[in-house]
C-alpha cells in the first residue's frame, strides 16, 4: 500500500549500508514531505535497479491507492464506459494487473504491509491477480525481436514466485512467539489453495537476530519478517539494521525458480517483461472481471 516503506526497503536491499536518516543516498526515492501532505505516491509503474552482483530490484507503485484514483482524474485519463464503471474499478483492475506482472516476472516478491498486521486487501488482491495470470503462446513461435534468442511467455500462468511478507514498523510488542505464532497461522489460512511459495523456509522465526524467537517457540515457518520502527526502536528486542541485514541475508539466498527453460539475461529479461506485459495489458480477463466490480 502506499507510504508503507517499499521505496526504503528497496532501497535497503540493493545496499543495507544506505543511511536510512539520509533519503539522498536512496538508490529508490521515497515519498517527499511535499508528496505526503499532496496526497501523491512517488514511484510510478515499476522503477529498475541492476546491482554490481547483477540482482535485478524493482520498486513498485502503490496498489488500491487513493493517490492512483487522484493521478487517474488529474492526467484526465479516458476509458471505456463500458469497460471501467468508475474511477474505483479503474484503479482497482491497473493494481491488478501490475500484480500480475510482478508475479510473472519476479523470483521473490516482497509484500509490504504497515506494522498493523496482515492487510486483508492485499491477500485478497494477491489472491485474483494469481488467477488472473494469462496464458502465453507457443514456445517453439516465441521470440525476441531483433534476437534469435527464444524467450517464451508461455510459462507466465504456470510460474509462480516466493512470496514474502513484511510488517514494517512494527511495536515490540509484536516481537513476542505468541504473536508470531498467530500471525503465521493467520497467513497460512489466508494463503491455503495459493501456488504462491510462501513457506519458502525464510522468515523472523528462522533467523539469529533473537534467541527467543525461533521456530520451536514460533510454530511452522511462514516467510514473514516483522521491522521494527526506526524511530523507536530502542523499545524493541530487535534493532532495524539487524532486522533488515538477516532480511536481505535470507531473501538473497532463496532458492530461485526459473522463469522460463532458458538463461536469461539482463537484456532478454527485458525483452521477456515486455511481451509479458502486453499479454497482461491485452488479456480480456481483465475486462470481465472489471464488468463484475460494483
Amino acid at each position: 500500500m502506499q507510504g508503507v516503506g517499499k521505496s526504503t526497503l528497496a532501497s535497503l536491499l540493493v545496499d543495507p549500508m544506505t543511511q536510512v536518516t539520509n533519503t539522498r543516498t536512496y538508490t529508490f526515492r521515497p515519498e517527499t514531505i511535499e508528496q505526503v501532505m499532496s496526497g501523491c505516491h512517488s514511484t510510478i509503474g515499476l522503477d529498475v535497479y541492476v546491482t554490481k552482483q547483477r540482482l535485478v530490484v524493482l520498486d513498485c507503485q502503490p496498489l488500491l491507492s487513493p493517490s492512483i484514483m487522484d493521478r487517474i482524474i488529474t492526467q484526465e485519463k479516458k476509458y471505456a464506459q463500458t469497460d471501467y464503471s468508475s474511477t474505483e474499478n479503474l484503479m482497482e483492475v491497473e493494481s491488478l494487473q501490475l500484480l500480475t506482472l510482478v508475479l510473472s516476472i519476479a523470483q521473490v516478491v516482497i509484500c509490504v504491509s504497515d506494522g498493523g498486521g496482515a492487510e486483508a486487501n492485499l491477500l485478497r488482491l494477491l489472491h485474483t491477480a494469481e488467477m488472473m495470470k494469462p496464458p502465453g503462446s507457443s514456445s517453439n513461435n516465441s521470440t525476441t525481436q531483433g534476437g534469435s534468442s527464444s524467450v517464451p511467455v508461455e510459462d507466465t500462468h504456470q510460474y509462480f514466485p516466493h512470496i514474502v511478507f513484511v510488517h514494517n514498523r512494527a511495536p515490540p510488542h509484536h516481537f513476542t512467539p505468541s504473536y508470531l505464532n498467530k500471525m503465521q497461522s493467520v497467513y497460512r489460512e489466508a494463503m491455503g489453495g495459493s501456488y504462491l511459495d510462501h513457506e519458502s523456509r525464510v522468515g523472523l522465526c528462522n533467523g539469529i537476530t533473537s534467541a527467543p524467537l525461533c521456530q520451536t517457540s514460533c510454530g511452522n515457518l511462514i516467510n514473514l519478517f516483522l521491522l521494527p520502527d526506526f524511530n523507536r526502536q530502542h523499545r524493541s528486542p530487535v534493532s532495524f539494521l539487524e532486522a533488515i541485514c538477516e532480511m536481505r541475508r535470507q531473501v538473497l539466498s532463496m532458492r530461485r525458480n526459473p522463469l522460463t527453460h532458458l538463461t536469461l539475461t539482463e537484456k532478454s529479461w527485458y525483452q521477456y517483461v515486455q511481451r509479458t506485459w502486453e499479454s497482461v495489458r491485452k488479456w480480456s480477463l481483465f475486462s470481465e472481471y472489471s464488468r463484475l466490480l460494483p
